[in-house]
């Protein structure tokens, strides 16, 4: 090899050693431990619970389905996944509305029902609905000493507010 190429080889060396190092941030890593969610205190206030099963912080941790009523009430939801499925759904909008676990809202009682119209049998002000037989659902949940109520059909789970609430 000629002295001229020993002399580009020796200055290319030099040249990449002096660029700017790479900074580990820039590297891609492998999560090893995936974020888990961090329990965020809320407003409503801490009570005693009734349910036999949580019997320590831990026990919060493991999934369940969701609470049925008590024996003898009639309920929909072992015959009818998407009964227990609209029930979630519910579930998760009071949990966000009030900021709490999914698992602080309680199911009070599930029914089927045939709304009589787009409404779900809960009309709001100002609305036009098709008059057409809808079948559906009426969920009551309990949670932090409020009752709430939702009407469903299978698309849509909607809070319905006692005083607008007509018969399906």
């Amino acid at each position: 090899m000629s002295k001229g190429r020993w002399f580009i080889l020796v200055v290319v060396t030099m040249l990449a050693g002096c660029g700017q190092p790479i900074s580990p941030s820039a590297l891609p890593t492998l999560t090893l431990v995936p974020p888990t969610e961090t329990i965020v205190p809320t407003s409503a206030p801490a009570r005693a619970t009734d349910d036999p099963e949580l019997t320590s912080p831990e026990s919060l941790l493991t999934a369940r389905a969701p609470t049925l009523p008590a024996a003898g009430t009639s309920t929909v939801l072992p015959e009818d996944p998407i009964a227990a499925e609209l029930v979630l759904i519910a579930q998760q909008q009071v949990a966000d509305l009030l900021g709490i676990s999914v698992r602080r809202v309680r199911l009070v009682s599930v029914e089927a029902v045939r709304w009589d119209d787009s409404s779900l049998g809960c009309p709001q002000a100002d609305q036009t609905y098709t008059p057409i037989e809808v079948d559906g659902y009426r969920i009551e949940l309990r949670a932090a000493d409020e009752t709430y109520r939702f009407h469903t059909d299978f698309d849509r789970v909607i809070s319905c507010d006692t005083a607008l609430e007509t018969d399906g």
